[in-house]
């Protein structure tokens, strides 16, 4: 890893063209602006609400949502290149306490929309047509179950005490500096970004495995932390759900939009096939000489001596790559790149003070999207660069549509952007037979990834709700529950375990989520699907694609898939053909690599 930030040429993002900063006149005003339409929308509701006022009510919360989910995003956007701004948790405070409070508008009006009779005229109206799928949505919802007086005391609890708990993982995770050393054995220090960096790729062998012992020995230093936040967020979670009378899963399964059969049906076929999919682990393990697969491993890139492709990419030879690929799927696509490019809406640098991974945002209000990374100059950083920009064309052809359909599920969000990588992955392949292997290796750790390394995550957190139900869950039994959920699906193929995943992963300590795991295992699968579509299609596939995609806030999962793959997923086939198109990269990658007999 370089300690010259500027080396790989990475792009700056500006924010200036938004709100400019936390203190910026702009940003100020327009959390003013969202709190006067909240509550001056909560006293008409309160006056006269009745069908009449419907349509303007749903107008008047239509653009509150915008401008909040908008700054929400923001503070996000603003918080990931310092995490230590010290006007970080106070910001987010002050817009959560207008969300909750439009939340509570929300309840009234959507009581009275859910009361209109399907047949009723007013659906016709078109500012109203979009909220009809939202509101029976919300009729059906668990939340529905909790009684007003109880539900109102949990949203100021949410308030007071929940949604600031996932600042506190951010505060924790940024105190975090990790002395690791690289095969030079020059001693370097690591922050939470240049962790999750260096073990998503770095070539050096010796700088993966003292990252990830160093940050094992930290996790096990501060698990205790980490144990008492992980019991307070699924706490009040628990408390929801019993005022609700539901179970653990119900929760999660309506706000990813997909039945539990789905669910229960992909683990099923995953599960039949788990020798298969444990070779993308144990083939990798014996081309680095190994029987079983070290855990700083398995992200670790093909070794230099069956690779053909560059080692490092300076950020223009990354992104060149990304939009030729790109190209085969539409025109349209590498011109949204230059576009980005073009209003400095990505950043990928290396900052000291940057906080860890990749993600996409977007200002609702503006119509403008935002791609954040730290770009380190291998092929895992060029798929990554794929992998976002995925999320933020999804959103780019949407942003004309009412903002409540551009609302679509994590189930849906993960695949548009593993489909990219995919398609950078192929084509590679395609381009350059010599490069093959290289990409198949790639797909091999996303096979392992998606299909191993997710279920672990979803297994280990139904297990500790389980257990969080009997009360607060001691840090001894939350490794054995890692454990066992690990070996359940790695088997014998890794030689030891990623202990404290549940500790240093961000996704179990989300607010906004629950249960954010299996959603990246959909998103591939349906990737997966898609590829085969494209070969089938040919050029008609972007128009089928681009009209998948607008239908992703305004259907269900399981809809979406029997509209445009006339496929059902409560079954197993529809995960069995999906699993096939992965494992077919496994299937190329064994029979144009011989690995060594140990």
């Amino acid at each position: 890893m370089s300690d010259n930030i500027n080396e790989f040429q990475a792009p700056a993002w500006t924010l200036e063209d938004a709100y400019g900063s936390f203190t910026d006149e702009r940003f100020l005003k327009r959390v003013d602006a969202s709190r006067d339409i909240v509550d001056s929308l909560r006293m008409t509701l309160q006056e006269d609400c009745n069908e009449k006022n419907l349509t303007a009510h749903i107008e008047e919360y239509q653009k509150a949502f915008e401008i909040i989910s908008s700054l929400e995003s923001f503070w996000r956007c603003f918080s990931s290149m310092d995490t230590s701004n010290p006007d970080s948790a106070q910001t987010l405070s002050s817009i959560q306490a207008v969300k909750v409070k439009l939340e509570n508008c929300a309840q009234i009006l959507f009581k009275e929309l859910a009361a209109l009779d399907p047949s009723n005229t007013l659906w016709e109206d078109t500012r109203l047509r979009p909220w009809k799928f939202i509101t029976e949505e919300r009729r059906n919802s668990w939340r529905e179950k909790i009684p007003p007086k109880e539900r109102a005391l949990l949203q100021q609890q949410a308030l007071q005490d929940f949604y600031p708990l996932g600042t506190e993982f951010s505060k924790l995770q940024k105190r975090m500096q990790l002395t690791v050393t690289d095969s030079e054995g020059r001693n370097k220090t690591f922050n939470t970004s240049a962790t999750v960096a260096a073990l998503k790729g770095i070539p050096d062998k010796t700088l993966r495995e003292t990252t990830f012992n160093a940050l094992q020995e930290y996790m096990a230093k501060h698990a205790e932390e980490k144990a008492d936040l992980l019991n307070k967020l699924h706490g009040f979670r628990l408390k929801e759900q019993q005022a609700a009378g539901v179970d653990i899963l119900t929760p999660s399964f309506e706000q990813n939009r997909i039945s539990r059969a789905a669910i229960e049906s992909m683990l099923k076929a995953i599960e039949s096939r788990v020798d298969q999919i444990r070779e993308s682990v144990s083939l990798r393990a014996e081309i680095l000489g190994s029987r079983k697969l070290a855990c700083c491993d398995l992200m670790a890139p093909a070794p230099g001596s069956l690779t053909a492709v560059a080692e490092t990419f300076s950020y223009p030879e990354g992104i060149r790559l990304v939009k030729e690929a790109l190209s085969t799927v539409g025109e349209e696509y590498p011109k949204f790149i230059d576009m980005m490019l073009e209003k400095n809406w990505i950043e990928a640098r290396l900052l000291p003070c940057k906080a860890g991974g990749a993600f996409y945002s977007r200002f609702n209000e503006l119509h403008q999207t935002r791609v954040f990374s730290s770009y380190v100059g291998t092929i895992a950083s060029v798929l990554q660069q794929a992998h976002e920009l995925g999320h933020a064309w999804h959103y780019w052809i949407l942003r004309d549509l009412p903002v409540i359909e551009t609302e679509f599920p994590m189930t849906l969000t993960e695949t548009s952007s593993t489909f990219n990588e995919t398609v950078v992955k192929q084509y590679l392949i395609q381009k350059d037979p010599q490069a093959a292997v290289s990409m198949l290796w790639q797909e091999l750790k996303s096979i392992a990834n998606f299909l191993l390394n997710v279920p672990v995550r979803y297994d280990f957190e139904c297990a500790f709700l389980k257990e969080r139900l009997n009360g607060n869950v001691e840090v001894k039994t939350i490794n054995e529950l890692m454990e066992k959920a690990w070996r359940r699906w790695y088997g014998d193929s890794t030689e030891d375990i990623d202990q404290y995943l549940w500790a240093h992963k961000l996704h179990f300590y989300k607010t906004d989520q629950y249960i954010y795991n299996y959603p990246y295992a959909v998103g591939y699968l349906l990737s997966q699907g898609l590829m085969r579509e494209k070969r089938l299609r040919g050029n008609s596939f972007l128009p089928f694609y681009k009209s998948m995609l607008r239908d992703t806030g305004r259907m269900t999962f399981d809809e979406l898939v029997r509209k445009h793959l006339g496929l059902d997923p409560a079954t197993q086939q529809f995960w069995d053909g999906c699993i096939d198109e992965a494992l077919s990269h496994l299937t190329k990658f064994k029979s144009i690599v011989q690995t060594p007999t140990l």
